[in-house]
């Protein structure tokens, strides 16, 4: 069950995090043990309704932060999806400008993400 309270304190955290080391640090490493699906169809009802149902409706202030950002521009004509976890870094790493590398095996999908500045300098 996507979107649920837990879900969106987590997502909202770990783009937070991710969006932070990657302008502080200019690299980052996300190893994800245990990843789901790159997006989740929101059918209704559900519990995501108690989540991230409940504060859609808050949208326009909320766009200040990244997750309120790919959320809307994964859902232009209404909530209908929402990302997981290695979905979100990645797009987080996209509009930070960062070149990103994936590896997956049967076990973890792993990204390596570095910013185009430190590849320039090698």
């Amino acid at each position: 069950m996507p979107a649920t309270r837990g879900d969106v304190w987590k997502h909202f955290i770990l783009v937070e995090v991710a969006e932070h080391l990657l302008f502080r640090d200019r690299s980052l490493v996300y190893a994800e043990s245990h990843v789901g699906r790159p997006e989740y169809a929101l059918g209704a009802p559900g519990e995501w309704e108690k989540g991230i149902g409940r504060l859609w409706r808050h949208l326009p202030p909320l766009r200040d932060f990244l997750y309120f950002r790919i959320l809307a521009d994964l859902n232009p004509q209404g909530l209908r999806l929402y990302p997981g976890s290695s979905s979100l870094v990645l797009d987080t790493a996209k509009r930070c400008e960062a070149l990103v590398f994936s590896f997956q095996n049967n076990i973890a999908i792993f990204i390596t993400l570095y910013y185009h500045l430190i590849l320039c300098r090698l």
